[in-house]
């Protein structure tokens, strides 16, 4: 079945059945016609194995070194492309948080994407932290004081409201 029916047909289904790691296969596959679901499991895989302190700082710390953001090329489309982000190395906030995220999954860390004006972050749930940035070389709006679900950032002296992302997005 085309990779781009099988998407719409994943992420239109109830979102307890959406997994990102697959969803986010698919939809590189649909743009790509290349279907790597085998390789982008192994490699969250390997990642998860790869983290010693369960916790969100423990996620990036597996990914640091190994993954970042794409500064040179931002617009590339394979920064879009789980598949191609896991073997470059290289990525939007989006497709980093995303891997945050399965990563999480994979080691009982629960980790959501939180939603901002041109960005996205990610936040562990359940913890008083602030909330870190997959893609660090973003300025300083990239973290913001956990104080609930929704709440103001100031960066530069503008309001911005921010809220968690919900399973369907913002």
């Amino acid at each position: 079945m085309d990779p781009a029916v099988r998407f719409a047909a994943l992420v239109s289904g109830p979102p307890p059945g959406l997994r990102l790691d697959h969803a986010c296969s698919l939809l590189a596959a649909a743009f790509t016609g290349d279907y790597h679901y085998d390789r982008v499991m192994r490699s969250l895989d390997e990642l998860a194995a790869m983290v010693t302190e369960k916790s969100l700082g423990g996620v990036l710390a597996a990914m640091r070194g190994r993954l970042t953001g794409d500064r040179e090329n931002y617009f590339d489309a394979k920064n879009s492309f789980i598949d191609a982000v896991l073997v470059r190395g290289l990525g939007l906030p989006i497709t980093l948080s995303v891997i945050a995220i399965e990563i999480g999954r994979r080691v009982d860390v629960p980790i959501v994407g939180v939603s901002l004006p041109s960005h996205f972050i990610v936040r562990e749930t359940g913890r008083r932290s602030h909330d870190p940035d997959p893609h660090p070389q973003q300025p300083a709006r990239a973290l913001l004081p956990r104080s609930g679900s929704e709440g103001p950032l100031r960066p530069g002296g503008d309001a911005w409201w921010v809220r968690r992302a919900g399973p369907r997005g913002a």
